[in-house]
């Protein structure tokens, strides 16, 4: 689990930003990190009490907190916008996580 949230929360200031015809393009998201947003997805799915969704809800990993910092980092990102918000409505709604 640690490498997953090492993952989200990874230094990405040596990825430069993208020039093309249109304009410049942010940075990346990348599927790796895209694959363990949906990860943490998955695993606030789990029952209640497991570790897992402890150590990804606890205030040390800043986790959640990491994620919704990503949402303005990446405003045309639909995939990380929704995967975001079902987390979020999952976590305050204390229900299962739709299957998209």
């Amino acid at each position: 689990m640690q490498k997953v949230i090492a993952v989200i929360t990874a230094d990405d200031s040596n990825v430069e930003e993208r020039r093309h015809t249109h304009g410049t393009v942010s940075k990346p998201l990348g599927r790796e990190r895209l694959s363990a947003v949906e990860l943490v997805q998955v695993i606030i799915n789990l029952p209640k009490g497991d570790s897992e969704l402890e150590m990804i809800s606890s205030p040390e990993n800043n986790i959640l907190q990491f994620l919704l910092k990503m949402l303005p980092q990446y405003p045309w990102n639909n995939f990380l916008q929704l995967r975001v918000k079902d987390i979020f409505e999952s976590l305050l709604k204390g229900t299962k996580l739709s299957k998209d």
